[in-house]
């Protein structure tokens, strides 16, 4: 084909040939933005948590499927005052995971948004959250247990066992045991008694485990049964009391029931419970991380503050919105205190308030089912962080007579000004803490300055 005859087509064809060429140009274009976008997101991405000392212990176990060695394991972190050891035997990330919090607030038939847990199953988003909050609380409840031991200077462990198995195994109990499985996604419920001895005398101290696919986790340090609470975790009993507790025969009964729990699969890798006990006691076992760490992230302004949260906001981000409030600095390597997993809870609860506010139209509903007019589901269902990708930050005024930041966002229609306590350090902006969210008119919005 000659010149002249390629031109003659040219011309017949000249908008289909200049279009296609125009589509080449426009796709290599948008590959290439994307491209850069991408590397440029990357680059300017939070690093969102930090690899304490702890954190970058390398776990030796997957599970701990024997009860009494899960109490072992646990009084060893406890000799040791060991925090990460004993927050690993606690099922933080399968509550967070599997709570299920519409059957929370209908069994308790009443709903805060400060005190009722997170919807996380439902909306894995909130999971940050949830397993910051749930961190805290098991914090607070190890340095308790740890200080009411150390009362008894010299304590020794009698006998670990079921604590009345005919009664776990009665009707109440069970139906009680099936409604906690329900209620936070786990396979079986037991409670354990152990019994110590310090100058003759015997004590007694209280745990009810749950299990997940075969492996066993602290749910609480005390049981209904031992008449153990958060109060008093260790109290002293009468021989004739500490015989009773135990039954072997009864017992034996018992862990069928809770084996019948498990899966095929699970009852084929059924671990070696002396080669566990052995590893537990030469300080050989370390059950996985459960917990993070938050980082530290600042804004240049209060203006950009506000930006960079209103961002991570509408990525569905909560684990990036925690860096930015106020909490103890830890670098990589360096240990964590329980101050920082304490602070990082009461984190999560100020965010966690301020969606539950904002998704109810400003509204920080709290009391039983029958005020509010609402069910369980409705609670849940109104608790969507999707619906945050929509917010818009309007107006940010910042007063520094009194640290308070007053920011306006645009959301479903609504104006909402969400005020904020803010402080200035070296690295620069953070939040001190959320302390109001309400829906303004524009007449309030156009004259806050």
């Amino acid at each position: 084909m000659n010149a002249n005859v390629l031109k003659i087509k040219y011309r017949e064809n000249k908008f289909i040939v200049n279009t296609m060429i125009l589509a080449v140009i426009l796709i290599g274009l948008l590959a290439g933005s994307v491209a850069f976008f991408r590397l440029y997101s990357g680059r300017n991405e939070l690093v969102t948590d930090v690899q304490t000392a702890e954190l970058q212990r390398e776990a030796t176990l997957e599970q701990i499927q024997d009860p009494q060695n899960l109490i072992h394991y646990f009084f060893k972190a406890v000799d040791e005052e060991n925090l990460d050891m004993a927050l690993r035997a606690c099922p933080v990330d399968e509550i967070g995971l599997g709570i299920d919090t519409q059957m929370v607030i209908e069994n308790m038939g009443e709903f805060s948004p400060v005190s009722t847990v997170a919807p996380s199953k439902q909306y894995r988003e909130y999971f940050p959250l949830t397993s910051a909050e749930l961190t805290s609380r098991y914090t607070e409840n190890i340095l308790a247990f740890i200080d009411a031991y150390q009362k008894y200077d010299g304590l020794q462990i009698k006998k670990i066992g079921y604590v009345y198995p005919e009664k776990q195994m009665a009707s109440e109990n069970m139906l009680r045991y099936q409604t906690i499985c329900d209620t936070i996604s786990a396979d079986a419920v037991c409670e354990v008694a152990v019994l110590l001895e310090y100058q003759g005398k015997d004590y007694l101290a209280g745990f009810t485990l749950v299990s997940y696919y075969g492996g066993w986790k602290l749910l609480s340090f005390s049981s209904e049964l031992t008449e153990t609470t958060e109060d008093v975790l260790i109290r002293e009993i009468t021989d004739q009391e500490a015989q009773a507790i135990y039954n072997d025969a009864g017992a034996e009964e018992l862990e069928e029931e809770l084996s019948d729990t498990l899966g095929d699969e699970e009852k084929e890798e059924r671990q070696d419970s002396q080669e566990i006990a052995e590893m537990i006691e030469n300080g050989e076992a370390l059950l996985p991380a459960n917990y993070f760490v938050v980082n530290l992230a600042y804004g240049e302004s209060p203006q950009d503050l506000m930006e960079q949260v209103t961002k991570y906001i509408e990525k569905g981000n909560l684990q990036a919105f925690m860096n930015y409030y106020v909490t103890d600095k830890v670098e990589a390597g360096e240990r964590v205190s329980s101050e920082k997993l304490t602070q990082q809870g009461n984190v999560a609860e100020n965010i966690q308030t301020l969606y539950f506010a904002l998704l109810n139209e400003g509204v920080m509903d709290k009391g039983s089912l029958e005020t509010l007019g609402k069910t369980s589901q409705d609670i849940v269902e109104e608790q969507n962080p999707g619906n945050m990708f929509y917010l818009d930050l309007m107006k940010v005024v910042y007063s520094e007579e009194n640290s308070l930041c007053r920011s306006f966002f645009w959301y479903g229609g609504n104006i909402y000004e969400v005020d904020f306590v803010l402080q200035e350090s070296e690295g620069g902006w953070q939040i001190q803490e959320m302390t109001d969210v309400s829906q303004v008119s524009q007449k309030e919005y156009d004259s806050a300055e």
